[in-house]
């Protein structure tokens, strides 16, 4: 008698060793992840959570965050600088910007020199209150003497100046005793003198003068030389004169455009205003001029842009400063104003709302466009966020630490989300439901302050080691730190020195605090495993392997056929640092998901899945 013999099964067994990221798709790979929290690419191909954050204070009322050298904020109507304050600003939104040891703060137009330690207004006005007299003067402030007027050349060569009226305008000549000729002076200057009429402005200030009773001074002027009671412009009049304050009040005034986005680029600032369809450039190496107009190579600049749509956003990058609206790039790219050019290029641009999320991370730019998250090398931009699926992200905030690219931006469902871009894995991952409201990187550091007014860093570890360097190692771990022992977020410094900052600073005084370590929970959920082959099949085990920190947790579910419902297979306490195996059977079903969770740091090396299949039927 013959038996029949029994069909094989095939068995196949696949093992998953590299944890790529985040992708939010209906299909991915299976070392992908559909959902995560607080996971990071720091031990690729490794998947393990990320470091926590450092909480350093909360700022009342914050109105900005900023960083040259030192950090840089704003708590209601003060500026606070190396968290010292400086001086008063309004109460609004500022925007921030640096050029040499300037610090400018817009829209208050105030220019902070760091080094000095001195705070200067940029826009001026002055209105003086004695009566103006007007004379024609060197370019130094002396005045002409022997100064003869007439349509018909002086009889004699006593006068060394002849202002021929017999032309309009009205021409300034000098005699040539070696030509023997009268010679036309290039340049004419008047000085106009009044009390405390120069005090407020600079040598070569552009100034705009308003209610001269001699209308050709109603005009953009440039100071050429001064004194407390004296400024003196390019100009000519046929005789000396003095205007009556009381009949014809007068404004001298030197101004700056109001503009959306500013940047700077080769010692200038450059901005844009939607309003006007303008962008502008200060004088070069003097912020506080953009009406300076001497035909040379450090005047200021000024166009006109035509096309239509609101700027949204403004950064200098590559040798360029990029002009952005939501679907065109304006690139202003030349050495001085003789040979500035402007070139449109149709593309993704800034999404309107999201002008905070422009960040250069390893000479490439990102942004938030209106259609996903872009890459600017210099030639198109290209979209890097197809991994997050079907869902949609506005009012971006950015900031950029080391080869990474954090940002924070609301969905659909006006929830915020922190995703984390690295750039050179190519690989998201999302982190938690931090609402950033401005980031800044400064000496090494990546500084943010959240929704809840919080003032934190993302680099905690790495920061604090600056902050407490004679400390052994073994003294001190880095969950998170904490200037205020009752406020906790995260966890704090299990042992730290104080030390002290100055009376007025925001920070307190913190002293020697031993404080409570609290861990990161984090979780990984993959996408639908084996829904992709056509035979009949099932997973029939599942191997783990990883290693799990001291006190860490780990936990392992599985959702079977897409029901909703996660079953807990284990979950584990690590009295010590220790590896583990763990085994997993898996019941009949057609597709699993798995979810990795936990608190606490560990590391998943590797898991394999066997599968046995049979054929169609």
């Amino acid at each position: 008698m013959i038996l029949p013999s029994a069909k094989t099964v095939s068995t196949s067994r696949d093992m998953t060793e590299e944890f790529q990221g985040y992708n939010h798709n209906l299909r991915i790979a299976e070392n992908q992840f559909y959902d995560m929290k607080n996971l990071t690419t720091d031990a690729y191909p490794l998947l393990s959570p990320r470091p926590e954050r450092g909480y350093l204070t909360t700022i009342p009322s914050p109105n900005g965050l900023y960083a040259t050298d030192k950090l840089v904020w704003v708590s209601g109507t003060k500026l606070y600088y190396d968290n010292q304050f400086k001086f008063d600003v309004t109460d609004s939104e500022k925007t921030f910007v640096t050029m040499g040891a300037y610090l400018i703060v817009f829209p208050d137009k105030i220019a902070y020199n760091t080094y000095t330690d001195t705070v200067i207004q940029m826009e001026v006005e002055f209105e003086p209150t004695a009566n103006v007299s007007y004379t024609l003067c060197k370019v130094d402030g002396i005045n002409y003497e022997n100064v003869y007027v007439g349509d018909t050349e002086p009889s004699t060569t006593t006068y060394t100046l002849w202002l021929d009226t017999s032309t309009t305008p009205n021409v300034l000549k000098q005699y040539d005793s070696n030509a023997s000729e009268w010679v036309s002076v290039a340049t004419t200057y008047v000085k106009l003198t009044s009390t405390g009429i120069g005090k407020s402005f600079n040598e070569y200030d552009a100034v705009t003068i308003t209610g001269s009773q001699d209308t050709q001074f109603n005009t953009d002027m440039i100071i050429y030389a001064k004194g407390d009671d004296y400024i003196v412009v390019a100009a000519l009049i046929d005789a000396a004169f003095t205007q009556d304050i009381s009949l014809h009040p007068m404004l001298l005034s030197r101004t700056v455009p109001d503009m959306d986005f500013v940047c700077e680029h080769e010692n200038r600032i450059w901005g844009c205003s939607s309003s006007k369809h303008e962008i502008y450039a200060c004088k070069q190496g003097d912020p506080l001029n953009w009406k300076c107009y001497m035909g040379i190579s450090s005047d200021s600049y000024a166009a006109t842009i035509g096309s239509p749509g609101k700027f949204t956003g403004a950064i200098a990058h590559a040798g360029y400063i990029l002009f952005f609206k939501e679907n065109v790039m304006h690139r202003v790219y030349g050495t001085m104003p003789s040979n500035y050019q402007i070139s449109s290029l149709s593309c993704r641009g800034v999404e309107e709302g999201s002008h905070k999320s422009m960040v250069v991370v390893n000479e490439i730019l990102f942004y938030k466009g209106r259609n996903g998250v872009c890459a600017y090398d210099g030639s198109l931009p290209a979209e890097i966020s197809s991994d997050f699926g079907l869902e949609d992200y506005a009012l971006a905030v950015a900031g950029g630490l080391h080869n990474k690219y954090y940002v924070s931006m609301r969905d659909m469902d006006y929830m915020y989300h922190l995703f984390v871009y690295d750039t050179v894995k190519h690989m998201w991952m999302h982190e938690d439901n931090t609402q950033a409201r401005w980031f800044t990187y400064c000496n090494g550091g990546l500084y943010y302050i959240d929704i809840d007014n919080n003032l934190m860093v993302v680099n905690n570890e790495k920061i604090y080691r600056k902050l407490f360097p004679l400390m052994p190692q073994d003294q001190y771990s880095f969950p998170n730190v904490h200037l205020f022992p009752n406020k906790i977020n995260e966890g704090s410094l299990e042992s730290y020195m104080s030390f002290t900052y100055p009376d007025d600073a925001l920070f307190p005084q913190p002293e020697l605090y031993i404080g409570t370590r609290v861990y990161l929970d984090w979780f990984a959920e993959s996408g639908e495993i084996g829904i992709s082959s056509p035979d009949n099949k099932y997973i029939s085990k599942l191997q783990i392997r990883l290693f799990i920190e001291e006190q860490s947790s780990f936990k392992i579910e599985i959702m079977y056929d897409g029901s909703g419902v996660w079953e807990q297979v284990i979950e584990l306490v690590a009295p010590v640092k220790k590896s583990y195996t763990i085994p997993i059977i898996i019941r009949r079903c057609d597709f699993i998901k798995i979810k990795f969770s936990g608190v606490g740091q560990c590391k998943l090396y590797s898991f394999a899945k066997v599968t046995e299949e049979g054929s169609e039927l």
